[in-house]
């Protein structure tokens, strides 16, 4: 898929713990809204909001290496990002399923904070 230098990623703080991402990716570009928290070596991103592509433009390959990214420029091992409530769409009421990157390593510091 593409590299590191393939995405140009940056990221603002709205008001804490808030953060603003734009991503330029090869399929175009992204943003994501989500409340961050450092907790160990894990970067969560909560209550994530992401717009800017038709669904699926990103595929697997393209979220790995956007988290790929994100885990590069926070300097964390690893990357929980929870969806916010659907509106519409499928399952709309309900979050996502959480995306984990990377996917085979799952550290007690992965666990949910309360």
């Amino acid at each position: 898929m593409w590299s590191s230098d393939d995405i140009a990623l940056e990221v603002e703080e709205a008001e804490h713990p808030t953060l603003i991402a734009t991503a330029v990716t090869p399929a175009g570009t992204v943003t994501l809204i989500a409340e961050a928290e450092m907790r160990g070596r894990t970067l969560w991103l909560r209550r994530a909001h992401i717009q800017g592509l038709s669904p699926g433009a990103l595929g697997r390959a393209g979220l790995n290496a956007l988290a790929a990214k994100f885990l590069e420029e926070s300097d964390a091992e690893a990357l929980v990002v929870e969806g916010s409530h659907r509106t519409t769409g499928a399952n709309p009421g309900r979050p996502p399923r959480p995306f984990r990157y990377p996917h085979e390593r799952r550290a007690t510091s992965d666990r949910r904070p309360d």
